[in-house]
C-alpha cells in the first residue's frame, strides 16, 4: 500500500460534487422527478377526464422541474441526501497502491485507474469518475497527504483542474 486516506459523504459535500458533475446529476435527479410528474398527471386525467388538461399539467410541471433543478442543483442534491443517500454508507477508508486502489467500509470495492474516466480536481476535493459503474469517488483533500493528492494529480492524464486556473500538474 503506497498511501491512505479516510473520506465520508453527506449532504454538503453531495452538494458540491452535484456542482461539479452538474450535468450527469441534473439529468438523474430529472428523470427521478419526471416519473413523479407522469403518475401525478396520470391521476388528473382519470380526476378530469380531460387528455389536453393532463398534457398541459405534465409539460407545465415537467418544464418547472427541470429548470428548477437545473438553477437549484446543489439545494436538490442535499434533498435528495438527506431523502434517499441518508442510509448508505457515508464514511470509508481509500487505500491507495500502484495500478489501482481500494474503498473498504461495510462493501469493499476495488477500482482501477485505467477504469477512471474522469479526474477532477477542486479546492477542497478531488472526484474520480467510472462512468461504467456509475461511481464518483469523492477524496477530502483535507482527509490525505500531500504526497497522494499529487499521486492522483500525476496517475490521470484526464485531470480536470477547477483550481481558478489552467494549470497542468502531470509531470512530462
Amino acid at each position: 500500500m503506497k498511501y491512505k486516506c479516510n473520506s465520508y459523504l453527506d449532504n454538503y459535500e453531495y452538494g458540491k460534487m452535484a456542482l461539479v458533475f452538474t450535468n450527469r446529476m441534473w439529468l438523474s435527479f430529472s428523470i427521478y422527478a419526471s416519473s413523479y410528474n407522469v403518475i401525478l398527471c396520470i391521476i388528473i386525467f382519470f380526476l378530469t377526464k380531460n387528455l389536453i388538461d393532463a398534457v398541459g399539467s405534465f409539460i407545465i410541471i415537467e418544464l418547472v422541474i427541470l429548470v428548477l433543478f437545473r438553477v437549484k442543483i446543489r439545494e436538490v442534491a442535499k434533498i435528495f441526501y438527506k431523502i434517499y443517500l441518508k442510509k448508505s454508507e457515508s464514511n470509508y477508508e481509500l487505500e491507495f497502491y500502484d495500478d489501482y486502489f481500494i474503498r473498504k467500509g461495510n462493501s469493499s470495492l476495488e477500482e482501477k485507474y485505467t477504469d477512471i474516466d474522469k479526474c477532477i480536481e477542486t479546492d477542497t476535493n478531488l472526484y474520480l469518475c467510472d462512468s461504467k459503474k456509475d461511481i464518483i469517488f469523492i477524496i477530502q483533500k483535507n482527509e490525505c497527504e500531500l504526497d497522494l493528492v499529487n499521486f492522483l494529480r500525476n496517475k490521470f492524464d484526464n485531470l480536470d483542474s477547477r483550481l481558478g486556473g489552467n494549470i497542468n500538474f502531470k509531470n512530462k
